[in-house]
């Protein structure tokens, strides 16, 4: 993973690079499973049609990334600031994820798939997450600001605390019961 700078169609499997610059590499459908990139620097590098799993991603860093079509899967994902991302090419999948403390304000990820994950302490701030799926996942002190999550998919999922007053919720799908917290912004007192 270190001595080139493209990589095409190859699985990675077991690498320990935590703590290293591994800057301006391309990784093209490649695959990466029980790796430990803990605070590894992937600034400048393009992941396109990768998938990660089984894999330690904390404290990541993917500044001026580009990340099309990445699938994390079964990952633990911690401290990643995705909003320093490249903008433009950005499409990324978490299933059954560990996701706490990151950052994917003012990003658009449509379609994005947050399926049967945990996700604490994450911000989504003016993000555009229209027809994103989020179902069956617990989302502990998430923050949902202004964000748009038209046609969003929550059904199953737990522990969400969305304002509709300031976010765009307009045929996004919930269960209950957990449907009622969307009331919390209003005070209500809700008999059973």
């Amino acid at each position: 993973m270190l001595k080139h700078t493209e990589y095409e169609n190859e699985t990675f499997s077991r690498q320990d690079l935590c703590s290293l610059k591994v800057h301006n590499k391309t990784y093209t459908d490649c695959k990466f499973e029980n790796c430990k990139f803990i605070e590894t620097d992937f600034s400048y590098s393009t992941f396109e049609d990768c998938l990660f799993e089984d894999c330690n991603l904390s404290l990541i860093v993917f500044n001026g990334a580009k990340l099309r079509n990445v699938i994390f899967e079964n990952s633990k994902i911690v401290g990643v600031n995705f909003k320093k991302c490249d903008r433009f090419i950005f499409e990324i999948h978490f299933n059954k994820c560990f996701i706490q403390r990151c950052n994917f304000s003012e990003l658009e990820i449509r379609k994005g798939l947050f399926k049967e994950s945990k996700i604490f302490e994450c911000d989504f701030v003016r993000t555009k997450l229209i027809e994103a799926d989020f179902r069956n996942s617990e989302l502990s002190d998430t923050v949902f600001e202004d964000s748009n999550l038209s046609k969003a998919n929550f059904e199953g999922a737990v522990k969400y605390d969305i304002n509709p007053l300031n976010n765009k919720i307009t045929g996004a799908k919930f269960s209950m019961p957990n449907v009622v917290s969307l009331l919390n912004v209003f005070e209500l007192k809700i008999e059973l």
